[in-house]
């Protein structure tokens, strides 16, 4: 799937909430408490250090951000293998997005709770894969649902365990479908991590919801509310998270690639490629020769020929963007022309400015433009 924008296009608009997500690029976990004095559930997202995380948030204000870096590089980005991972849902070979269960440097989420003693009832659970276990005071975590925002065409969301003693442990996984199976479980007052693994670039939210007896004697379980871990994987998905947040990030009107949340009338994809704020209002044309951020520059050079100036972010692998340059006598859509000789300053790590000149001579009249695509 692509999209295509130009920098001249005006969109209608939906205003945003105007608040990003928090951003946790290193250890978190996903709580969910019964509160036996009110038979309620608390649910919230913690973070911090391993033993005693010490900030607290509530899900959608979270997201969990993947870069798209290989592994081999210090990234989450790996490989699925030829065999034992097809629960993963993407052909062998193709890329999937993983936050390990162990510490890689990157977003580690995992699951904690804190009970009362005696709050939740000792069972066996049914499930072969904890029944072994015996009774024990359980709390089951479910995944109910999966949202995606993306361009990807197969997104699938697993979430594993390997293990020296029982290999690999599959807990939830949407390629076969999403049922009662689809669960985590956990001991009262227990911290565990887990693989969280996604085969498409984009932005997603889990529907996770807690269930467990509450209190010796309990027939029936109850369950919390569904709260949403979100997961934002690639340059775009994160770049959207730093800016916006909860049901924003899935609100094709407000993050959409043609959304103006701002109302300046500059879509979102031209602001994410042009270095703009898709928060602030004021836009403003790159200045030539120092800007860092703005919509492209028309010019005359010192031979009188038209040129564009406009900055790009590097890497369009990883940006899932691509920019041309183009010049027209006429603005009917089949006149545009790409023109590739152009000129480039780097600017810092990810932005360089880049100067094209129009190759036609002469002409009475001239138009330029620069076209966006986003996709795979």
């Amino acid at each position: 799937m692509f999209i295509r924008a130009i920098a001249s296009l005006l969109v209608s608009a939906c205003l945003a909430n105007g608040q990003g997500s928090i951003l946790i690029d290193g250890h978190a976990d996903v709580r969910f408490n019964y509160e036996s004095a009110s038979s309620t559930w608390g649910a919230e997202i913690v973070y911090g250090s391993f033993e005693n995380p010490e900030n607290f948030a509530a899900f959608d204000q979270v997201a969990f951000p993947l870069e798209d870096i290989p592994y081999t590089s210090g990234g989450p980005r790996y490989s699925i293998p030829n065999s034992g991972f097809e629960f993963l849902g993407g052909s062998a070979g193709s890329p999937v997005w993983i936050a390990p269960q162990s510490d890689g440097g990157f977003a580690w989420p995992g699951f904690r709770n804190e009970q009362e003693l005696g709050a939740i009832a000792s069972y066996t659970p049914s499930d072969s894969r904890v029944s072994s276990q015996g009774s024990q005071s359980w709390i089951k975590m479910t995944l109910v649902e999966v949202d995606y925002s993306g361009e990807g065409e197969d997104p699938q969301v697993s979430l594993w365990q390997n293990s020296t003693t029982s290999g690999t442990v599959v807990w939830a996984a949407t390629s076969d479908g999403l049922d009662s199976t689809d669960a985590y479980y956990q001991l009262a007052n227990g911290h565990s991590h887990l693989n969280w693994g996604f085969t498409e670039k984009g932005i997603y939210r889990l529907g996770m919801q807690a269930s467990a007896y509450a209190g010796e004697g309990m027939t029936d379980p109850t369950q919390s509310e569904v709260e949403g871990v979100i997961f934002a994987v690639g340059t775009y998905a994160i770049w959207k998270a730093t800016y916006f947040s909860g049901g924003d990030l899935f609100n094709e009107a407000v993050t959409g690639a043609t959304a103006d949340a701002n109302q300046d009338g500059v879509p979102l994809l031209l602001e994410y490629a042009f270095n703009l704020s898709p928060l602030a209002s004021t836009v403003a044309s790159l200045e030539p020769g120092v800007g860092v951020s703005g919509l492209p520059a028309l010019t005359l050079n010192n031979d009188a020929q038209l040129q564009i100036e406009y900055v790009r972010r590097k890497d369009s692998g990883t940006s899932e963007i691509t920019y041309e340059a183009q010049f027209a006598s006429g603005l009917s859509a089949v006149d545009w022309q790409t023109a590739t000789e152009e000129t480039v300053t780097s600017i810092d790590d990810d932005w360089e400015r880049v100067v094209v000149i129009d190759p036609t001579e002469g002409a009475l009249s001239r138009f330029g433009r620069v076209l966006v695509v986003l996709g795979e």
